[in-house]
């Protein structure tokens, strides 16, 4: 269900969301996008689990691409990290960007170790993969209240600021492929 919500435009057959008491709704965003109360992050309750849908993605010239001109959906289980964006470049190819990850999140470090990584792009027909980093980085991890950010080098190496039930990604400067880009994610499950 998951591929074929990802491949139509990410138009499914899904109720239309409903923003709960704690939601406010936005003009132009899915119903489930919304703020929620935050509350400080202690060791012991740091988590990151959760599903979690791309609601826009903004480019280095500031243009901001929403589905279904790009969907994306992300998933943080216990120790398990894995990711999936697709969309059409300026030219209409399509380019879909894959990761599976084993990850371990503390008070003071992240680490990943990447279980499957592909970067597929359509050209003419054919398949052009890329496959990923083949290390396992630690980043610091800087807690705030409730807030939690590190660095992912096996997701393009983005900054992730973890608040409240969103997520947003921002590529380092010396990125070639993705300096500029910030992706902002929505927790839904």
């Amino acid at each position: 269900m998951l591929f074929e919500r990802l491949m139509s435009g990410g138009q499914g057959s899904q109720p239309t969301a409903k923003p709960t008491a704690s939601q406010t709704e936005r003009p132009g965003e899915p119903a489930f996008v919304g703020t929620r109360s935050v509350a400080p992050i202690s060791a012991q309750t740091l988590s990151i689990e959760g599903t979690y849908w791309l609601v826009s993605r903004t480019l280095p010239d500031g243009t901001v691409l929403k589905p279904p001109a790009i969907i994306g959906v992300l998933l943080y289980t216990k120790n398990e990290r894995g990711y999936n964006i697709v969309q059409n470049d300026a030219t209409g190819k399509l380019n879909w960007d894959s990761n599976w990850s084993i990850y371990t999140l503390t008070a003071t470090e992240y680490s990943s170790i990447p279980r499957n990584t592909f970067h597929f792009v359509q050209q003419d027909g054919k398949r052009e993969v890329h496959i990923g980093v083949k290390v396992t980085p630690r980043t610091p991890v800087k807690l705030e209240g409730g807030r939690i950010q590190f660095i992912d080098i096996n997701y393009h190496a983005f900054s992730q600021v973890f608040e409240g039930t969103r997520m947003t990604a921002t590529a380092p400067n010396d990125s070639p492929e993705f300096s500029g880009i910030v992706d902002v994610w929505e927790k839904v499950l």
